[in-house]
């Protein structure tokens, strides 16, 4: 949902700055000298690529005359140390659990995204030339609200009046984490579990929240929550009124008629005056404050990993060449290969 796009446009002349003859033969000489030291740094990496690529391959093959294929269901205390390969489904011991909104979720993490309806400040600029040297700006502010995570400060905006917006939201964005992730009889490590990536929306249902928040609103995957926010920069009448302005539009001055319950800006008063009827028959619009919940898990899913088995813990391998480790956790299926690379 998006509101009316409020713009108002400031012009200011500057002197042209841009270095004059001597000023670019100057940094045309900078650049002639420091061309050769580029080219040595340029050789330099693709001598340092080349390195790369030969370990990359020798531990590459190390992967594959040392990965041991398993059974993910029982741990072998054999093969303790060892780089394992395996493919099962993940689970965890409990399942995780939003603190504030009581959501519940099999999952190997819970993540809750807070959303507020609010003002938002777009700036545009554009130079011009104008024949006596100068240089001509345009700037335009525009105003719009939207939905969005991060808290706007209206008190750093150009136009501020009118477009205020509450210092913060009353739910803040949260993820909750399961304590354990089992990869059949193992336990993944943190490393391995932090690369586990893949994100899927939630469905709520109003029976699933607390009785504390009755007043929501829920619909597909999100809640909504009526914050009873209004702008005390401005008195309870002014949300209620039309407020008139003569503002300058391209050099010529105009008068507009803003709304100032939904900052809509006209050219008449009549149509105004529609505008402000209508909103008084839409009591249940989106206001200013107002709040969007919205959940998201990253799924249980059958995995492929690679890594070493540390006891019953899985953790990442380490191979003999320095620097290069592994700890892989894939939803598609790891194919090792089966031949030396060269």
């Amino acid at each position: 949902m998006a509101g009316t796009t409020d713009r108002f446009t400031e012009t200011t002349r500057r002197r042209d700055d841009s270095p004059g003859f001597l000023g670019r033969v100057g940094q045309s000489t900078a650049a002639m000298f420091a061309s050769p030291f580029v080219l040595l740094l340029a050789c330099w990496l693709l001598f340092m690529n080349e390195g790369w690529a030969i370990k990359t391959h020798q531990t590459l093959n190390e992967v594959r005359d040392t990965a041991v294929h398993i059974s993910a269901h029982h741990v072998l205390d054999d093969n303790s140390g060892k780089l394992i390969h395996a493919t099962h489904k993940l689970s965890v011991d409990a399942p995780v659990l939003d603190p504030v909104f009581q959501i519940s979720r099999e999952a190997i993490s819970l993540t809750r995204t807070v959303e507020m309806f609010q003002w938002a400040e777009h700036k545009e600029s554009h130079d011009r030339k104008l024949s006596n040297g100068e240089i001509e700006t345009t700037t335009t502010y525009s105003y719009k609200k939207e939905w969005s995570s991060s808290v706007h400060d209206s008190q750093s905006f150009r136009h501020p009046t009118g477009h205020m917006n509450p210092s913060d939201k009353n739910y803040q964005d949260d993820t909750t984490k399961a304590a354990v992730v089992n990869f059949g009889g193992f336990e993944l490590s943190e490393r391995l579990v932090g690369a586990i990536s893949g994100s899927r929306a939630v469905s709520i249902s109003k029976a699933m929240l607390p009785a504390d928040m009755a007043d929501a609103s829920v619909s597909g995957n999100r809640i909504q929550i009526s914050s009873g926010w209004s702008d005390s920069s401005v008195g309870e009448d002014h949300f209620s009124s039309i407020v008139k302005h003569v503002e300058s539009f391209d050099g010529e001055d105009q008068i507009v008629y803003e709304v100032a319950s939904t900052g809509e800006r006209y050219s008449s008063k009549a149509k105004a005056e529609a505008a402000l009827a209508r909103e008084h028959k839409q009591d249940t619009a989106t206001k200013i404050g107002d709040l969007r919940i919205s959940f998201h898990e990253n799924p249980l899913r059958t995995v492929s990993v690679l890594a070493q088995q540390s006891d019953s813990t899985l953790v990442p391998w380490h191979s003999s060449i320095p620097g290069y480790t592994y700890g892989t956790v894939s939803y598609t299926h790891l194919t090792l290969p089966t031949k030396r690379i060269v």
